[in-house]
């Protein structure tokens, strides 16, 4: 118990633990066959980013995690700023976004932030799965790692199709 106890605590029992578990895995191909959507009454309402942090880990119940800094430009100017943050209760999502605050006034330009709780993979179909040509890069993040991605699946005709794009990066 106590080999165990030391393989999972050391660096080298981590990096094994790594191996294992992974956030992302690949689809079987770039697209994705046609499953019908549930039937609903109700309309997306959109984001509102009118919270402070505080507020919605109260809603929420956990920590809200923030990046510790933001970007500045080469002249010490922040890049991004803080806009808000929304808390979706049905599904415990917190959102933060902050806003592309050099040139333009699009409201949408910036950083978006989704953050929840684990949930389980059956949850969501496509969860944790990218296209079959989807690069998964395994990256630092403080004292451990995480799985970093650049795309997204787009919802066409004939069903979600794998779009490796810089428009959407996900790390997990």
């Amino acid at each position: 118990m106590l080999a165990a106890a030391l393989l999972i605590f050391s660096p080298q029992g981590r990096a094994l633990a790594q191996e294992f578990l992974h956030f992302f895995t690949h689809a079987t191909s770039d697209t994705v066959p046609v499953t019908p959507l549930p039937q609903t009454t109700t309309q997306d309402p959109g984001y509102v980013f009118n919270k402070a942090i505080a507020e919605v880990e109260q809603q929420t119940g956990f920590d809200v995690l923030e990046p510790n800094r933001l970007p500045v430009d080469p002249s010490g100017q922040q890049i991004l700023s803080f806009e808000g943050a929304s808390f979706e209760p049905e599904h415990n999502i917190v959102r933060i976004f902050y806003r592309y605050a050099l040139g333009g006034d699009d409201i949408t330009d910036g950083l978006l932030l989704h953050e929840q709780r684990f949930q389980t993979v059956e949850d969501c179909e496509l969860c944790g799965v990218v296209g079959a040509s989807e690069k998964i890069e395994t990256v630092p993040i403080g004292d451990t790692t995480g799985e970093y991605i650049s795309g997204v699946w787009t919802l066409t005709d004939n069903g979600p199709v794998w779009e490796s794009t810089s428009y959407l990066k996900t790390l997990r």
